[in-house]
């Protein structure tokens, strides 16, 4: 899905709004997109907020899937816990565990649950996009405060400097191009 248009729906109530943005490149260079190109400052500051959203747009679909995962494991526990509780009211508050019977206390509930390898799967998952959330967001506060660096270093600067001293090429995941000016085709 290289450099592919993508889109996003969001409903704000009585109001649904489509956003159109294009995706990243398969491989994200981490070093790359962290550190401050000083032969190319300008190209950076126009650059670092198409950034910043991307990979703000990357931890909100990270936290999305680590909360989808949370709902799948609360819930596959909540049925697992019913399903025994069933179990013990039929059997005179006995279950059945490995071919032996075990009376059902809150204590022996936990100690199954813990043991059940559907449930070890479902919180394997959701500390798998935990830990992706944290890697997410680590790398959005590093590009967050590179943004801020950034905006010290370059303050005050004018359109024309901005202009003239942009260099062409990729940074930070986005091709820079320049475009002669009205001033600079004689259009004045």
């Amino acid at each position: 899905m290289k450099n592919e248009k993508l889109s996003m729906v969001i409903n704000l109530g009585d109001q649904i709004i489509r956003m159109v943005y294009n995706d990243f490149d398969d491989e994200i260079d981490l070093d790359e997109i962290t550190r401050i190109r000083y032969d190319n400052l300008y190209g950076e500051a126009v650059t670092i907020p198409v950034l910043l959203n991307k990979i703000g747009m990357i931890k909100a679909k990270a936290e999305e899937i680590l909360s989808i995962k949370k709902l799948q494991f609360e819930t596959y526990e909540a049925q697992t816990r019913k399903s025994f509780r069933r179990e013990a009211a039929k059997n005179s508050g006995k279950v059945n565990i490995d071919g032996e019977e075990i009376k059902l206390t809150e204590k022996a509930l936990d100690e199954i649950i813990l043991l059940d390898e559907g449930w070890q799967v479902k919180k394997k998952n959701q500390i798998s996009a935990q830990t992706d959330l944290a890697m997410v967001d680590s790398i959005f506060w590093a590009i967050k405060a590179k943004d801020g660096k950034l905006s010290n270093l370059l303050k005050g600067v004018t359109p024309d400097e901005l202009a003239n001293e942009l260099v062409e090429g990729k940074i930070n995941g986005i091709l820079l191009k320049k475009r002669p000016s009205l001033s600079m085709l004689g259009n004045k």
